[in-house]
């Protein structure tokens, strides 16, 4: 809530809106006129670009005693942390004006309280010192999760922009724009696996055969695991390493409580491949739940099992891929639609790649640990990656 608390400041609020909230713009100027705090026109700012909101946001909140721990997972909001050398070459000390105009002037102070107050209020905080400090794990999916919300918020699909009369009846009409929203948005509810593998035999149920020796040793050897970590399984082609890997992973998920899959392939033509295999996995593991699901690689607008799908509440469904025509459970839902999305489905398959990039430094990779944080990854034909491949490959596995 307080990820935009950098927007509480002079330098952003004489910024020039667009053409058609003129007249919004010219509401809010004078009311922070009205209320006798400073203001000036923006052109009177000459290092207006050395603070930009999510940095301001950072060293705000740090300026009023909380944990760097924390205020930098809001200063990375925009998918870059800020650096040691920005936050002391761009400090509140260097441009205050950008901040407060007149240091002597407690107005705009006043109004950054009031937010982060409101803020904690939310989160049932009494003070900033209060929050537990976060791990680098913890920054990593919660700065995941902020450009996550604040896109969905920033949406102007899920939330047009207002007309100055709703602007002036603020709380009346949000109210009614928030439930509206999230309507039209309608994610799916997270995957629970249950734990049909203690008393079924899951390759009869999900793949109409009894399982061989190789892939019954997998489901007792994944049974009797209690603390999960890397399981490898090499066996020779045609033995069933897929439906093996699958049922491995849906007794891992039980056991775990991981909510998706990540499916990594080597190659386009080897995702395609397995997409289908995996859908009609799903089919057979979901009765009257709905599920996302994604094929991520560079070309998958050409798949057509991925694309002949039928159009269904702003979302895909899946339910004429297959042979049958039962209605299946598995949508691909538009909001993940996006390369930087594209791991947050509950079910992906995809190239290694999209693995590989969580392991590089790189503009909202946050997204990628996000999406991969609860899922159950499995990396196939992993023998054939090369040494350079092999670099990302162990850093992403750290992680």
């Amino acid at each position: 809530a307080v990820h935009d608390l950098g927007k509480a400041t002079p330098v952003f609020q004489a910024k020039a809106g667009y053409d058609i909230s003129d007249r919004i713009g010219c509401h809010i100027i004078n009311n922070i006129k009205a209320s006798g705090m400073p203001m000036v026109e923006f052109k009177s700012f000459f290092a207006a670009s050395k603070t930009p909101h999510a940095l301001a946001s950072q060293l705000l909140l740090e300026k009023y005693e909380c944990d760097k721990s924390i205020s930098c997972i809001v200063g990375a909001h925009h998918g870059k942390p800020q650096t040691q050398q920005t936050l002391i070459n761009n400090s509140i000390e260097m441009y205050n004006k950008n901040f407060y105009l007149d240091e002597k002037n407690s107005g705009w102070q006043d109004v950054q309280k009031e937010v982060i107050d409101i803020a904690l209020s939310l989160a049932g905080f009494k003070s900033l010192s209060d929050i537990p400090k976060a791990n680098m794990v913890a920054q990593m999916i919660l700065s995941g999760l902020v450009i996550m919300t604040d896109w969905i918020a920033s949406n102007e699909k899920y939330f047009p922009y207002m007309s100055i009369d709703d602007f002036l009846n603020y709380e009346v009409h949000n109210k009614e724009k928030k439930k509206k929203a999230w309507e039209k948005l309608e994610f799916t509810f997270p995957w629970e696996a249950c734990n049909d593998w203690m008393y079924k035999d899951l390759y009869k149920e999900r793949f109409g055969y009894r399982a061989n020796d190789m892939q019954m040793g997998i489901k007792n050897i994944v049974g009797d695991i209690d603390e999960p970590g890397i399981l490898i399984l090499e066996a020779p082609m045609g033995c069933g390493k897929t439906e093996a890997a699958l049922v491995a992973a849906e007794i891992l998920a039980n056991k775990t409580g991981r909510t998706g899959i990540f499916f990594a392939l080597p190659t386009q033509a080897t995702s395609n491949g397995i997409f289908k295999r995996v859908y009609r996995w799903l089919n057979s593991l979901m009765q009257d739940e709905e599920h996302s699901i994604k094929l991520a690689h560079g070309k998958a607008q050409f798949n057509e099992e991925y694309q002949a799908l039928k159009i269904f509440k702003g979302s895909t469904n899946l339910s004429d891929c297959d042979d049958n025509d039962n209605a299946v459970g598995a949508i691909v839902h538009e909001w993940f639609e996006g390369q930087k999305k594209s791991l947050l489905a509950d079910f992906v398959v995809g190239t290694i790649d999209q693995l590989l990039l969580s392991a590089l430094k790189h503009k909202h990779f946050m997204l990628r640990h996000l999406g991969l944080a609860n899922k159950i990854v499995i990396i196939d034909e992993c023998h054939a990656y090369d040494a350079y491949m092999n670099c990302y490959l162990q850093r992403a596995l750290q992680w």
